[in-house]
């Protein structure tokens, strides 16, 4: 299970550094498909949280800790998004479906 847990903490790393590239470009012009790329890495993110949880059910003793650590990362990224939608001074982006997709993780 840790050598899985890498691999998400990593995919949540690569979000970050997305997120922080929108705030910094500062428009709106890009932002949707930015938006779309992080929908798609988070469905990514949510199918290697599956595939973990299943492990660890099957697996009986499996990394809780790391499962909550990784729970945590992803909460950090969601509130993130949010911010970038709210702090948005030109047409604003619909986050809804990432928001979505990331309350299901």
């Amino acid at each position: 299970p840790g050598a899985s847990l890498d691999g998400v903490n990593g995919e949540i790393a690569s979000l970050k550094s997305e997120i922080a590239d929108m705030r910094e470009a500062g428009n709106n012009n890009g932002a949707s498909a930015k938006v779309d790329g992080l929908s798609s890495a988070l469905d990514q993110v949510k199918s290697d949280v599956a595939a973990l949880k299943s492990a660890v059910e099957k697996g009986g003793a499996g990394d809780n800790a790391g499962l909550a650590a990784l729970g945590d990362k992803v909460k950090q990224i969601e509130t993130a998004v949010a911010a970038l939608g709210k702090a948005g001074s030109a047409a604003p982006v619909d986050l809804g479906p990432l928001n979505e997709k990331m309350a299901g993780l």
